[in-house]
Order: C-alpha cells, then sequence, then structure tokens
C-alpha cells in the first residue's frame, strides 16, 4: 500500500529497581535464616480480618495459628485469659507486649514460649500488631531442675546440721593451724568449755 512501517517504542532504564529487588529479596532471606537458627518465629495480627501471617511453616505452633480464636486454642487453658489479657490491653496502649505462657504442642507435650510484640498504625489508619515468639522449653526444664536440686541441696543441709548438732559424740572442724572454726555441743560438754569459748 506504499506506506512506510512505523515503529513505536518506549524504554525505561529497570536497572535500579531490579537492583532494590534483589537486595530486598538477599535481606528476606538473611531474616529467614536467622529466624530460622534462633527458633524463633515472626508474625503479624491483622484484627480487622482476625488474621495472623508468621515466618517458619514447619513450627509447630504455625501450622496451626491462622487467627486470633485458633492461637487462643492452642494455648495451655491455665494461661489462655492471662495472655489474652496481656496482648488485647498492650495492642490498645501500643507498649510492647512480652508474655511467656505454654502451649499444647502436637505430639501432646506441653511447651513453654515467650513472645514479644508491638501495636501500631499502617499508614492508613488501620492498627495492628506484629511480633515474634520462640520456644523456652529448654530454659524452663533447666531453671525447674536447678529449683529441684537447690530444695534437695537445702534440705541434706538440714539435715547434716541436725545431725551435727544432735550427734552424741563431739564433733568439730578445724582450720589448717588446728584452730576450732565449729564445735557441736557434745564436744564442748565433753571439755568442759562453752562452744563459744572454744571459737
Amino acid at each position: 500500500d506504499g506506506r512506510a512501517p512505523v515503529l513505536l517504542a518506549a524504554s525505561r532504564d529497570i536497572t535500579q529497581r531490579i537492583s532494590e529487588q534483589r537486595r530486598l529479596a538477599q535481606a528476606t532471606e538473611r531474616l529467614e535464616y536467622a529466624l530460622d537458627a534462633a527458633q524463633m518465629m515472626a508474625w503479624d495480627w491483622e484484627p480487622d480480618t482476625d488474621t495472623i501471617e508468621h515466618t517458619a511453616m514447619d513450627h509447630d505452633m504455625a501450622r496451626r495459628v491462622s487467627s486470633r480464636p485458633s492461637f487462643l486454642q492452642i494455648i495451655h487453658p491455665d494461661d489462655r485469659a492471662r495472655v489474652e489479657h496481656e496482648f488485647l490491653r498492650d495492642f490498645i496502649s501500643g507498649e510492647q507486649c512480652r508474655v511467656e505462657f505454654r502451649y499444647l504442642a502436637l505430639d501432646g507435650s506441653v511447651r513453654w514460649v515467650q513472645a514479644y510484640g508491638r501495636a501500631s498504625d499502617d499508614p492508613d489508619g488501620r492498627r495492628r500488631m506484629r511480633g515474634v515468639v520462640f520456644d523456652v522449653t529448654a530454659r524452663h526444664d533447666t531453671d525447674t531442675r536447678l529449683r529441684e536440686s537447690e530444695t534437695r541441696l537445702w534440705q541434706s543441709l538440714m539435715e547434716l546440721e541436725q545431725l551435727y548438732a544432735q550427734a552424741p559424740l563431739g564433733l568439730a572442724m578445724l582450720d589448717r593451724d588446728m584452730r576450732f572454726l565449729r564445735i557441736n555441743t557434745a564436744l564442748a560438754t565433753i571439755n568442759g568449755f562453752a562452744i563459744e569459748e572454744h571459737i
């Protein structure tokens, strides 16, 4: 038809945008690695839709929590009311929430976790709460064993103290220079001096 073909083209340099996307993907990957290494799960609660989004999909809690009711359902019954109260109080106030509680794991065990969160308003004015949760069961088990060990040690010391005080034979503790550090009543009686006069 004799008309010359016309080609219109527009181009735009997207090098910077691709570089920013790459940096964002790398930062996200590093964050996910750090959370996984620390056995932490990041979460984000959107109250308007009552949805909870989170990282670490292989985490026992993450597989079962998608909303506030599902979150409350897995909390140990003895901790449930306290946890709900603390989260809602800090959601309203905007203060940082820090709460430790037990939850019922899929395998039937009871696990201890610590959760941190803070509410903030999005640019569109919607309030949401974001935070992290991590397992502290090992620390709780260690603390429990330590308390039990301290109790047993204290009981043993009390029994030893009673034995020392009530022994029918003379008992004493001496320093390197053979001076009395401690003496029981029986030895004081045998020696004919008060306990205080020996030390």
